[in-house]
């Protein structure tokens, strides 16, 4: 298990990957991250099938970046914190 670094809570960068502050949690950080994704999917059911996947598109390639940058500053390969692509997967 990899505790989460106090620049989760300073940085907007690692604040964001690690899913709004849910990948924090120091057990089952994927779970929490997927709970903290629901009101976010709630809100972008209402959209047009259109605008939903380009919603999707974007924070798909800002996630590729935002998880890589965080993960250098890191220093840790796929920090479990980082719950981002649950997100964007929910």
């Amino acid at each position: 298990m990899n505790r989460a670094p106090a620049s989760v809570w300073h940085r907007p960068t690692h604040f964001l990957a690690f899913g709004l502050g849910s990948g924090a949690v120091p057990f089952a950080p994927g779970t929490f991250g997927t709970f903290a994704a629901i009101p976010f999917y709630w809100l972008m059911s209402e959209l047009p099938l259109d605008w939903y996947l380009a919603v999707v598109a974007v924070t798909f390639v800002w996630g590729v970046w935002l998880c890589d940058s965080t993960s250098r500053d890191l220093g840790v390969h796929d920090h479990s914190g980082i719950v981002w692509d649950e997100f964007v997967g929910y």
